[in-house]
């Protein structure tokens, strides 16, 4: 979700003659801000009576407290390292091939597509990469704006700190496996990277 929402605002963004200072700063505004915070602004904008939630509570539609809470606090808190990674991808691309694109009779989505996107996919795939791994550790957002319901809205982080509280020597397991299974995709896709000719 965030390759497909922040991809297209990264190369717009990018593609601009003037640097947008606002945007900017609104990009990296996710990574500084506390997750709590995160969390709390999701429910005002989200909560029966938020902005958003007042048009989905007309509609019989409720967002906080539910699965799909879980997915919109981790984009929304990890959406901002994948948007700063894309953004300097693009930016780090020759603006001669954006021409040489034009010439050849390219459209913006066609460049986008057929020339940034390959030229540019390293970085995004370290940007997808870090993303899922900041949401996979995201905590304060997600307790606050999903809960902690077992088998709904429980998260990895979420399951180890209930855990910690009850069950030191199995919250030790669960960490052990999890140190496991991060370090394999880390290897797995350092190893993809390097076997790809950019």
């Amino acid at each position: 979700m965030a390759f497909l929402i922040g991809t297209p605002f990264a190369y717009l963004l990018a593609s601009t003659k003037r640097r947008i200072a606002f945007l900017e700063l609104i990009i990296d505004l996710p990574n500084v801000l506390p997750p709590i915070l995160m969390g709390v602004l999701l429910l005002l904008l989200y909560g029966k009576v938020g902005f958003v939630g007042r048009i989905l509570d007309k509609a019989s539609l409720e967002i906080p407290f539910t699965t799909f809470a879980v997915i919109l606090a981790q984009l929304f808190v990890s959406i901002g390292y994948y948007l700063k990674v894309a953004y300097s991808s693009f930016l780090a691309i020759d603006k001669q091939l954006k021409e040489e694109g034009f010439i050849l009779g390219l459209d913006e989505l066609g460049i986008m597509w057929h020339v940034y996107l390959p030229v540019a996919r390293k970085g995004l795939v370290i940007g997808i990469l870090g993303t899922f791994s900041r949401a996979l550790g995201e905590f304060g957002a997600t307790v606050v704006f999903a809960g902690n319901v077992f088998g709904k809205t429980q998260t990895i982080s979420l399951y180890l700190y209930k855990l910690y509280v009850q069950n030191q020597e199995e919250t030790y397991s669960v960490s052990f496996v999890m140190i496991i299974i991060s370090y394999l995709i880390l290897y797995l896709t350092k190893k993809l990277l390097n076997n790809v000719d950019y």
